[in-house]
């Protein structure tokens, strides 16, 4: 039984008039009575009598008319549902420091939504401890984030172990010039500091211990600090991968002096030890293991 035969029915039962059933249905009124004749073939029986330019039910139709409407109920359910199921969508909320944000998020979404497309993500930007304390509450599913304060009820995973680069802006010499040293750049410009970045404890202590003068300034986004840094405002120490393409494109100098390459930043994926994983977490998962395998992991020289 096709459904457009019972919609039609059921329009012409309600108007007694074919024609204006071909107009509410757009469609001519050939093609209406071609489709109760198909749907009387079908049944076996009359559904309606013409009465001059209206048309009656038969006793017949009388009686198929709540079925036929019942059809069309459970047609139209049937429908919706399967709707909502095509377009529901299973959330992942996702807390990422800055740093986190700069370097793996973009890459994450982007194959994410390409292998999922149903997938709803939604993105916090915040530091390591807010994202540590939202994942351990349970209002992010999961985040990305470095090394920093351990929190209990939170799985940290170990992605890779970033080497640090100590980035200043390029001094406008030519390609021959020999950089400046690390010396020279302490003593002479503010040291950018991002306040929630691990390392910087050790570094700074570092630094204290060999008697080397230097200021710092404090900014805790990460892609405002290699602005500042492009901008010859002050110099920095950060991860390697959030810098590499502008140290290629030669936006920025990188140096590699022993005592900021004898320390490193891991950066880490999150989520609620006590809460079961979802499907959308272990996709994300997997991606990262794919792109951070195991050994990625471990102490750098």
């Amino acid at each position: 039984m096709d459904l457009e035969w019972v919609k039609t029915f059921v329009s012409a039962a309600e108007t007694q008039n074919f024609r204006e059933t071909a107009r509410r249905r757009f469609i001519n009124q050939a093609t209406v009575s071609h489709h109760i004749a198909h749907l009387e073939a079908e049944i076996g029986t009359l559904l309606f009598v013409r009465r001059g330019r209206r048309v009656e039910l038969t006793p017949a139709g009388s009686n198929f008319f709540p079925y036929a409407q019942r059809i069309l109920s459970l047609a139209q359910e049937g429908s919706q549902k399967s709707l909502r199921t095509r377009q529901k969508t299973e959330p992942l909320t996702i807390a990422a420091s800055f740093y986190a944000a700069d370097v793996v998020l973009p890459w994450l979404c982007q194959t994410l939504l390409s292998a999922y497309p149903d997938l709803d993500i939604e993105v916090h930007v915040v530091s390591p401890l807010e994202a540590i304390k939202a994942v351990a509450q349970g209002s992010q599913d999961a985040g990305l984030v470095q090394d920093g304060i351990r929190r209990s009820g939170v799985r940290y995973q170990p992605l890779v172990n970033d080497a640090l680069v100590l980035i200043t802006a390029p001094d406008g010499g030519d390609l021959d010039t020999p950089p400046p040293s690390w010396q020279t750049l302490i003593a002479t410009k503010r040291l950018l500091v991002q306040p929630d970045n691990r390392y910087w404890t050790p570094i700074l202590q570092d630094l204290t211990e060999r008697g080397t003068p230097f200021r710092t300034m404090e900014v805790n986004d990460i892609s405002i600090t290699k602005k500042l840094v492009a901008g010859d405002v002050g110099i920095s120490i950060v991860p390697e991968l959030s810098v590499t393409r502008e140290i290629i494109e030669g936006r920025l100098i990188g140096l590699y002096p022993i005592w900021v390459t004898q320390h490193f930043d891991t950066l880490l994926w999150i989520r609620n030890q006590d809460r079961e994983a979802s499907s959308a977490i272990l996709r994300a998962e997997r991606l990262l293991q794919r792109r951070f395998p195991p050994e990625n992991i471990g102490p750098r020289a």
